[in-house]
């Protein structure tokens, strides 16, 4: 009985460094592998469905990046109960359906993405360019993106606190725009 115990405390302690180990290196790789924000440009996509590719989609962009940003990372809504704020996405494709919910959070969209198909506005201002159309199935990127897992169509969006997203006060680059172009030219 007593090596029993024994046995059952030394496996929980195994299974506890294991999980503290993993954490650990887990941490250290994405230190050594991440970029700070002012150098990458990140897109969070309101897809539920496991079929958003999102390295995939991640390189395809890195691909027509400009030169002002390191690395292009996409993430499902998902990523953000991690503790991201969404306002600080530079970029947000999510359905029409879902964008009431967030319109505090979106930047006025820039003049140079306005040209790329209708437009999605609110209160008198443009927010988003829609990305998918629902009605002819439709739209930028769609072999990452599975638009299907929401009714509707589709828009893009600029995060609020983006440091990429030109703003009326000045300041930012213009790299998530650039990053824009790239998709609207991804099938």
């Amino acid at each position: 009985m007593n090596k029993a115990k024994r046995v059952l405390s030394l496996m929980t302690r195994m299974v506890l460094w294991s999980l503290l180990s993993a954490l650990i290196w887990n941490f250290i790789v994405n230190l050594l592998t991440d970029v700070p924000p002012r150098d990458k440009v990140t897109i969070y996509i309101s897809s539920v469905d496991t079929a958003l590719r999102d390295r995939e989609l991640s390189y395809a962009l890195e691909q027509g990046m400009p030169s002002s940003v390191r690395m292009v990372r996409c993430h499902p809504f998902s990523y953000l109960m991690i503790g991201e704020d969404i306002s600080r996405g530079d970029l947000l494709i999510l359905p029409e359906s879902e964008a009431a919910a967030y319109l505090d959070r979106f930047s006025p969209l820039p003049e140079e993405l306005r040209s790329h198909g209708p437009l999605f506005t609110a209160d008198g201002e443009t927010y988003g360019v829609r990305v998918w159309d629902s009605e002819s199935m439709s739209g930028c990127a769609a072999s990452y993106i599975d638009y299907s897992s929401s009714q509707g169509d589709w828009y893009l969006f600029c995060g609020r606190d983006s440091l990429h997203i030109p703003s009326k006060d000045g300041g930012a680059d213009r790299a998530a725009c650039g990053v824009a172009e790239e998709l609207f030219s991804l099938e």
